[in-house]
């Protein structure tokens, strides 16, 4: 027997669902909003559409990890490459701990963009990364300021541990 999947469903919306999809099982850095917004569909529709997709097909997806999203907030801030190295040892490190654990990935990667670059003297503002990951900056100054108490360590300290 044959199942409906479209039944109820947009043609563009289950379009996005599909593009978000393939996207998270390739990896490539995409959130549910990027896909949503660059088709105009709410995002509402587009998440309903991929919980069908997923039920129907009964897909497995891994949850994304902080670690895809940091190039792709870097590349748009014009970060350099030493910079995302660290924030990508300081995410690893979070992760070992079991520190990332519940967090929202974009958030979690804005955060230590951030991070890196007061580490490293890059004068980034939290806006200019807010604007670039689609959080806002409270959620940035927030994460921020729990990264800090999580890694626990001064500002040499931390940038002795990532050499």
């Amino acid at each position: 027997m044959q199942k409906k999947i479209t039944v109820g469903r947009s043609a563009k919306g289950l379009m996005c669902a599909s593009l978000y999809l393939a996207c998270r099982q390739t990896a490539i850095p995409r959130s549910l909003s990027d896909v949503s917004q660059a088709a105009n569909v709410s995002k509402k529709e587009v998440s309903r559409a991929c919980r069908n997709l997923i039920e129907n097909f009964e897909m497995s997806l891994d949850p994304c990890s902080a670690s895809e999203f940091v190039t792709k907030i870097a590349n748009e801030v014009n970060i350099n490459e030493k910079i995302r190295r660290d924030a990508l040892k300081i995410i690893a490190q979070l992760t070992q701990k079991g520190s990332s654990a519940g967090k929202n990935p974009m958030a979690l990667a804005a955060a230590t963009l951030y991070l890196a670059c007061i580490l490293n003297g890059e004068k980034k503002t939290q806006s200019e990364i807010a604007k670039a990951s689609g959080i806002t900056a409270v959620t940035i100054r927030n994460r921020y300021s729990a990264l800090k108490k999580e890694v626990g360590l001064e500002t040499d300290e931390i940038l002795e541990s990532l050499n």
